[in-house]
């Protein structure tokens, strides 16, 4: 039961961030310098809690994909995608993520 909360309160939280807020940390996480590593790390551990949340069941990864690969393709879809700025964090991370690693459907 502490399992089926904890993971309602994190899809909750994962669904509340502003687009434009994640861009920010985005911004920061790529700064070779001067980082604000608040922020850089939010943008990271943001990815990795969405990947905890939903991997197997709407991302599948190949076994020797990485943090770092998943990062640029998010960055990526980002930065080609400056209208959606306005979505929700979760939507600029799970739609570049689920175009490029879907999982298979079941027959």
């Amino acid at each position: 039961m502490k399992k089926i909360l904890f993971g309602l309160l994190l899809i909750t939280n994962l669904f509340a961030l502003d687009g434009n807020k994640f861009v920010s940390f985005m911004k920061e996480y790529k700064k070779e310098n001067n980082k604000n590593w608040v922020d850089a790390f939010a943008f990271m551990y943001y990815i990795e809690g969405i990947n905890d949340t939903l991997k197997g069941i709407l991302i599948c990864y190949p076994s020797n994909v990485n943090n770092g690969q998943i990062a640029s393709i998010v960055i990526k879809y980002i930065e080609n995608n400056p209208e959606k700025w306005n979505h929700s964090a979760y939507s600029l991370v799970t739609t570049p993520l689920i175009k490029t690693f879907p999982c298979k459907k079941k027959k």
